[in-house]
């Protein structure tokens, strides 16, 4: 099979830095208009949202993610996949943005189905794009320096974000409770064009340049193939269960400090600047480590530290919520470990040439498959827990840090499969 043709080294490394410079203006339009951030959550609770339909975006985002299997199939059919790319992730981009248009033209009983629509369709058109583009870096960036380039990325990423986020919460508190839907709409317009400016950026990266081909016929086994390799099989249900095991209460902590804490915006920004920093610190110092001991050692030594995150979340209540902070920094030194350990194990399991997407795809698509479960289970037993309210000394445990117990229990199970 004819291998695509190598970068020069002038090529890659301005490739890398487009990558990276990239990931820093989409690291802003996260903070502005991801989901499971305080600022779309908020906005959703405005609309008329609860800790369900929080959940309910997270485990949609996670089902559409199941899509990815499919979107290899055109690429024989595409010509220049780096237009497909930034051409459908522009549209992302804009979809996204667009549910700030929500309430100024629809009535309120459409509001939170419109959300959720518009929401979906912009994860779609980043589905379509996510084979091709991390085929793109996987074969871009080389082997020897996975776990740098991987720190690096994510480490630009988060510094952004943290600037970025802690602006916006001051931003948001400023226009009080009666005027936030005017804060909301400025962050989502302003994030936008973080966004856009983020493809703009990867328009400039060269894209290592592939052997002519003819079209093919959609050949839908290929799509499966991937799931014949054990070593891959094995590695994606870890990752699958571990997304999981997050999901079923990462979309609620955000909620528990809006709602049930009272944590103002200011704080949280304050707090998941906090989290970023810790982040930046761990991404370059696992990043060594994995180059050098590998992702799987790494993985193996934080995955059981792990499950103590969500159990420092339920001993906070209103007025006394000092372990937020020390929950978040937990997180910020083991999650990024993780993080930094994924990548590199990942990339070692793929195949040469035109399989990578679907290596990719099957890859995303069977952790978004068990992530999309993680919230949906996290919304129904939200729901079934509502009344429940379990005094432990002089702490209350509602229906959400009940959940958290739960996720803790469930990161005990990708440990054992790794």
């Amino acid at each position: 099979m004819e291998q695509p043709r190598p970068l020069s080294r002038i090529q890659e490394a301005r490739a890398l830095r487009s990558f990276i410079a990239a990931s820093g203006l989409w690291g802003a339009w996260g903070q502005a208009t991801g989901l499971g951030t305080a600022v779309f959550t908020g906005y959703a609770l405005l609309l008329g949202g609860d800790e369900s339909f929080i959940a309910l975006c997270t485990a949609a985002a996670y089902l559409i993610g199941v899509t990815q299997v499919i979107f290899p199939l055109l690429g024989p059919k595409l010509g220049d996949k780096k237009r497909f790319v930034v051409t459908i992730g522009i549209a992302e981009i804009l979809l996204r943005g667009s549910i700030v248009m929500v309430p100024l033209l629809l009535a309120p009983a459409l509001y939170l189905g419109s959300l959720l629509g518009l929401i979906s369709l912009g994860l779609l058109c980043g589905y379509a794009i996510s084979p091709f583009h991390n085929a793109w870096v996987a074969s871009t960036v080389p082997a020897h320096s996975r776990g740098r380039f991987t720190s690096r990325q994510t480490i630009t990423s988060t510094f952004v974000a943290m600037v970025v986020g802690f602006g916006i919460g001051q931003f948001i508190d400023l226009f009080g409770t009666d005027n936030r839907q005017m804060a909301f709409s400025w962050v989502f317009a302003i994030g936008t064009l973080f966004g856009l400016a983020g493809f703009l950026v990867l328009r400039r990266a060269p894209c290592p340049a592939s052997p002519p081909t003819q079209a093919q016929a959609y050949d839908f086994t290929r799509v499966l193939r991937p799931l014949a390799d054990a070593n891959f099989r094995r590695a994606a249900l870890f990752y699958g269960t571990w997304t999981f095991a997050v999901g079923i209460a990462g979309s609620l902590y955000s909620v528990f400090m809006i709602k049930r804490l009272n944590i103002s915006y200011t704080e949280i920004s304050i707090f998941n600047a906090l989290f970023m920093v810790v982040s930046i610190v761990g991404y370059r110092m696992w990043a060594v480590l994995v180059d050098r001991f590998g992702g799987k050692s790494v993985l193996r030594l934080l995955l059981l530290p792990s499950a103590l995150i969500p159990l420092v979340w339920i001993a906070n209540e209103p007025g006394s919520y000092y372990l937020v902070p020390v929950a978040l920094t937990l997180s910020g030194i083991i999650l990024s470990g993780i993080a930094v350990s994924v990548t590199p194990l990942q990339y070692g399991l793929l195949p040469e040439g035109d399989e990578k997407p679907f290596y990719l795809a099957a890859w995303n698509a069977s952790s978004s498959l068990l992530g999309a479960l993680g919230p949906l289970c996290g919304a129904i037993l939200v729901r079934y827990l509502e009344p429940v309210q379990i005094a432990v000394g002089d702490l209350t445990i509602g229906n959400l840090q009940i959940v958290f117990a739960i996720s803790a229990a469930l990161r005990l199970v990708p440990a054992l499969l790794l």
